[in-house]
């Protein structure tokens, strides 16, 4: 199950950066990554609609803090490779 959500975190990722390149205002981003990760386990895992919405609701989150975390580290090094 978590390597199924590793997965759907990815495919979401990828999907919500499409679309934020699509023109999408990124204070509507980690929604966006909620309601498609919301989608993408309802399709795709199986179980309770209750297990089914909070894991796309992981799912979404986990994509946003990835991306995140992510931008993060490669703004910090961009900014010590300027420093130096």
């Amino acid at each position: 199950m978590a390597l199924e959500l590793g997965f759907l975190a990815a495919i979401v990722l990828g999907l919500v950066e499409v679309v934020k390149r699509c023109g999408m205002p990124t204070k509507f981003v980690p929604l966006l990554a909620v309601i498609i990760g919301i989608g993408l386990s309802i399709l795709i895992l199986v179980g309770g609609w209750g297990e089914m919405i909070i894991s796309g609701i992981v799912i979404g989150l986990t994509a946003v803090g990835l991306f995140s975390g992510a931008s993060n580290v490669y703004k910090g090094f961009v900014k010590s490779k300027t420093n130096v």
